[in-house]
């Protein structure tokens, strides 16, 4: 598909993109519209719900912790819905401006995610690898930690060089932008404490996600290393089947 926005719009999300068209270590591309990332769904207007049918989207996986679904709900569209929290418990506002304003500490975390989730990154690698799952998006609160962990993992898995990584990555930055700018609207009680985390929210860095790349490298060899960690050791070449042209 020639032409198509990686970013989608929506009135009630503010990074979901697709991952198709990047080139893999087989030489072709991961297909357009199969594969979604973004920040959470449960904002999404009438109008969004229909934009998600109208992609075809089949699969939602929710990454977020138990206690963010509570509070802000999710997803309620007619998709198969799954709940794998990544991590247990949101971080404090201090220690989210401490870590992510440091490219090495988000580095450190994100592999931590790897880590500490590895009961659910099987499972999001399950249903990935399976070709019904497709069009399949994941999310977790605002689509640049957690779900940029996934991404890094999937597009690692098909070969896709350090450099598209990164970049994807880096996508988020003006997603967060928006996002800042929607909670002050939404929220306009809030200014001292939206000042307080918004530097931890909107701070990305290219490194911090090379920083990962090289740190999975060094812990489990490669990507499919991890996967065979989690006990998905035919993760790659299933990806690759699902999603690359």
């Amino acid at each position: 598909m020639t032409g198509v926005a990686r970013r989608v719009e929506l009135e009630g999300a503010f990074n979901l993109r697709d991952l198709g068209g990047y080139r893999t270590a087989s030489g072709g591309r991961i297909r357009w519209r199969r594969l979604f990332r973004s920040d959470s769904l449960h904002r999404l207007t009438e109008p969004d719900v229909a934009a998600l049918a109208e992609l075809g989207v089949h699969t939602v996986i929710d990454l977020r912790t138990g206690e963010e679904v509570r509070e802000r709900g999710s997803f309620d569209g007619t998709t198969q819905y799954h709940h794998l929290p990544l991590i247990d418990q949101l971080r404090s506002r201090d220690d989210v401006n401490k870590t992510y304003t440091d490219p090495a500490r988000v580095s450190a975390r994100y592999l931590e995610i790897l880590d500490e989730g590895r009961a659910q990154m099987k499972e999001v690698l399950s249903l990935l690898t399976d070709g019904s799952t497709y069009p399949a998006v994941f999310h977790c609160a605002a689509g640049r930690d957690r779900t940029g962990v996934v991404a890094a993992t999937v597009l690692g898995l098909l070969g896709v060089t350090d450099e598209d990584i990164v970049a994807d990555y880096v996508l988020s930055q003006e997603a967060m932008e928006r996002l800042l700018e929607h909670l002050r609207a939404e929220h306009p009680d809030a200014g001292e404490e939206l000042d307080r985390v918004g530097p931890g929210l909107v701070s990305l860095f290219g490194e911090a996600m090379m920083g990962l790349l090289n740190a999975v490298r060094d812990r489990f060899g490669s990507f499919e290393g991890y996967a065979d960690t989690l006990g998905v050791p035919d993760a790659a070449r299933a990806l690759s089947a699902a999603l690359v042209d």
